[in-house]
């Protein structure tokens, strides 16, 4: 199914170019740039806006290798990927855009400008260090490359050679316009597509239990609870608002795992998938990166495209 965070279906003006959907965690990757001493530092920054030195990096100008590519801020996701043959596993960060690159604010640029600065004012010089120096790899707590984003009539390709080729999770696709500029937060532009059989929600997990025997003023802990899910609806930090939506379905095995592993459920948010058959919503995972589930307006619209569904072969 095709969604974005405001309408369905594309826009007929704009030309898309389509990349596999990663299962991994959205980063923005930061170089800071001191041009009085040229000294560099690094920084990776998730969703909850923390931001994680990361000493020992170094990235060269790509005019000149012996000087520091200037100020920099790339949109990346990190992954992990699994060798098929040795199971050896691999951080990688894969890099598909960028706000600013060596002191430029590239963010009115269309994407394929982008696209292209990423590749050769940042990629090049880097794959080119690595290559001439490979001792420089050591100070990298993750290899670096850039994701493949194809032009959308090149879907087929996506399909049958870059997904089956992939070390890591996916779980979907994204379309990006390319004339548009940089969207910080939700780019209503961007088109997000999944089977319908593995489109899920974000919602904050509430646990409701039923009271003791004899005592309706204090929870029996050990019983099983309601599973409530609760929609976000907007604000931040304190001022952060939830309402009721719908529970979640959990039988007595799975309810069992989940007290044995010791780990808080309540307040947590936890990513859904609507089963058809059951006709209830079932955990996939916890998603403890993300500070807030969808917002309601994205839950409407996925619950749309649910009903809706396209396959990958409509």
């Amino acid at each position: 199914m095709f969604y974005s965070a405001v309408c369905l279906g594309f826009q007929e003006a704009n030309l898309y170019w389509v990349c596999e959907k990663s299962d991994g965690i959205r980063v923005l990757f930061v170089i800071l740039t001191n041009l009085d001493t040229n000294e560099q530092l690094v920084f990776i920054v998730d969703r909850h806006n923390v931001y994680r030195e990361l000493p020992g990096m170094y990235f060269p100008h790509y005019d000149d290798p012996k000087m520091p590519l200037r100020s920099t801020i790339i949109d990346a996701e990190l992954v992990i990927d699994t060798d098929p043959r040795t199971k050896r596993e691999k951080m990688r960060m894969l890099c598909f855009d960028c706000l600013v690159i060596d002191n430029q604010n590239v963010m009115a640029r269309t994407l394929d400008k982008r696209y292209g600065r990423l590749k050769e004012w940042f990629f090049r010089p880097y794959s080119r260090m690595m290559r001439d120096h490979p001792y420089m790899g050591e100070r990298f707590l993750f290899d670096i490359q850039i994701k493949e984003i194809n032009l959308s009539y090149h879907l087929e390709k996506v399909f049958d050679v870059d997904i089956p080729n992939l070390q890591h999770g996916n779980d979907g696709l994204i379309y990006t316009p390319v004339t548009t500029p940089y969207v910080p937060g939700t780019d209503t532009n961007i088109l997000k597509w999944k089977p319908p059989s593995e489109n899920s929600i974000d919602f904050k997990l509430v646990l409701r239990f039923p009271p003791l025997p004899g005592r309706k003023d204090q929870p029996n802990f050990s019983a099983k609870p309601i599973f409530a899910l609760h929609v976000w609806c907007g604000g931040e930090g304190a001022r952060a608002t939830y309402e009721p939506y719908d529970v979640m379905y959990v039988d007595d095995d799975e309810w069992e795992k989940l007290k044995a592993s010791g780990e808080q459920l309540d307040d947590r948010i936890v990513e859904v998938h609507w089963d058809p058959v059951g006709e209830h919503w079932r955990m996939m995972r916890f998603r403890d990166d993300k500070p807030h589930g969808n917002h309601r307006s994205v839950v409407e619209n996925i619950i749309q495209s649910i009903a809706d569904g396209v396959e990958k072969d409509t």
